[in-house]
């Protein structure tokens, strides 16, 4: 039998069937019927308005949904009527596609093959990507290899964001795969973007995965690493900022101050551990992790990589040069005025003009700290 011929029947199936099979809830013997195709209005919603008589024919079919969903009545929900719900997605309302999305979520992974079809085969970009926005909510693994699809190969640059954000609540079952993304030599640099911001986004939850995947042989996947590690230290550190309960609290003895208990250690140990490949990333053979890294450990503040910072003034790369500086100014050790200082007869411009900022700044900062720097003149 064709894929056709299959459809065709579990359509006429679901048009014959009871929407639920649990009768004790059922509100009707079927859910609204003629549901307004959309399909052939136009390319977008943006080019058409419904008339009151085909708002009001998907108004009542989300009643319906929420309805059953109250009832809690949708264990085996109808393959028809979720079909239904993903036509209807092409409705110009928003708060009409926000609710039909939100239903989605109340189904939960039942819903996940239906919106598959529609980010595959749906004309509007409308739609694929509110079928996106709905399986973000669902975080269903088997929807990774569509997502990643739509990712790399939808042309509209709205469904490519929505999908790298189901991928991001999937999480780790789709690392790999944003690897694989990354790693493509055949990917345009805005989709690698949005594989690193899901890789990021899932920091958390892959960790391990993040510290063991940085001798991966692509730059590309090193460099996005990079950021998804810093993210991690991040939070890392906002964690280890925050007060233990006083349940993780060790009892002063009197006159004695209260302290916390070891517990306090491993908190310390996964930023410093974080830090540390943070800063080895700075002698990474590749220009543009030794950018990233450096960037990102000016952002953190990390004050432990400023003579690492110092060294990468002599990269033979000027952005490499140059990011090094950067950083530094951002640590804002006046310390780094002599080491930067020479970078003013660098024989890339950029290089120069940055160098003769910085080296202003950090001479107010050591003027404001009354801390005399060590340049001569």
């Amino acid at each position: 039998m064709s894929q056709n011929q299959r459809e065709a029947e579990q359509n006429q199936t679901g048009q014959n069937k009871a929407p639920l099979n649990n009768d004790r809830h059922r509100l009707s013997d079927h859910p609204p019927a003629e549901v307004p195709d959309y399909s052939s209005s136009a390319e977008s919603v943006s080019h058409f308005t419904p008339s009151l008589k085909t708002q009001g024919k998907v108004d009542r079919l989300i009643d319906y949904v929420n309805s059953q969903i109250d009832l809690l009545a949708f264990d085996d929900p109808e393959p028809f009527m979720l079909r239904q719900m993903v036509q209807c997605l092409a409705d110009p309302r928003r708060s009409t596609r926000l609710s039909l999305v939100e239903s989605f979520s109340q189904i939960g992974e039942p819903a996940t093959p239906f919106l598959i079809e529609g980010i595959t085969n749906h004309a509007d970009s409308v739609v694929r990507r509110a079928c996106c926005n709905a399986l973000t909510n669902i975080g269903d693994p088997d929807s990774v290899p569509v997502l990643i699809k739509a990712l790399t190969a939808d042309p509209d640059i709205g469904v490519k964001s929505a999908a790298a954000g189901a991928l991001a609540k999937v999480g780790a079952p789709a690392f790999s795969s944003l690897r694989d993304v990354l790693a493509a030599e055949d990917v345009s640099e805005s989709c690698k973007g949005h594989a690193a911001w899901a890789m990021a986004s899932m920091s958390s939850e892959v960790g391990e995965r993040l510290y063991r995947i940085m001798s991966d042989p692509s730059a590309a996947v090193r460099t996005a690493v990079i950021g998804a590690i810093a993210q991690l230290a991040q939070k890392q550190t906002a964690q280890q900022n925050q007060p233990f309960p006083s349940s993780e609290t060790d009892q002063p003895q009197p006159g004695q101050p209260q302290t916390r208990r070891q517990t306090d250690r491993p908190r310390i140990d996964k930023v410093q551990r974080a830090m540390t490949i943070l800063t080895e990333a700075l002698n990474d053979h590749s220009p543009e992790v030794k950018i990233e890294a450096a960037a990102n450990l000016a952002r953190l503040n990390c004050q432990k990589a400023y003579q690492p910072l110092v060294s990468c003034l002599k990269d033979p790369v000027a952005a490499v040069r140059k990011a090094a500086v950067l950083a530094l100014a951002k640590l804002g050790n006046p310390d780094a005025i002599e080491a930067i200082a020479h970078l003013q007869q660098d024989a890339e411009d950029s290089v120069q003009r940055v160098a003769t900022l910085v080296v202003d700044q950090l001479r107010a900062i050591a003027i404001a700290q009354k801390k005399p720097s060590k340049a001569k003149g």
